[in-house]
């Protein structure tokens, strides 16, 4: 699922000041507001009903076929443990 939701006045440059003050004010609080319900209403449709799940599974396999996927990370990678050690 992905949807938006308005943080800041149109017009902003993005990774401003502006944005920071948006987030601050009225506006951003009732952005997050809005963007909190649709997540739980969507948490809770997906929880209670079974079907709209078993659809997703359906799309997301339609939408991936033949595509394989290739993890970024080498396999032979392994992550630094004693970085702090030395």
């Amino acid at each position: 699922m992905e949807f938006s939701t308005v943080t800041w006045s149109i017009g902003c440059p993005g990774h401003s000041w502006m944005n920071v003050a948006g987030g601050a004010h009225s506006i951003g609080h009732k952005s997050l507001i809005f963007s909190s319900k649709v997540m739980a209403a969507s948490a809770l449709d997906l929880l209670t009903k079974p079907e709209l799940v078993e659809k997703a599974w359906a799309e997301h396999k339609q939408r991936t076929i033949g595509k394989v996927y290739k993890a970024p990370v080498p396999d032979d990678a392994s992550p630094p443990l004693d970085l702090w050690e030395k």
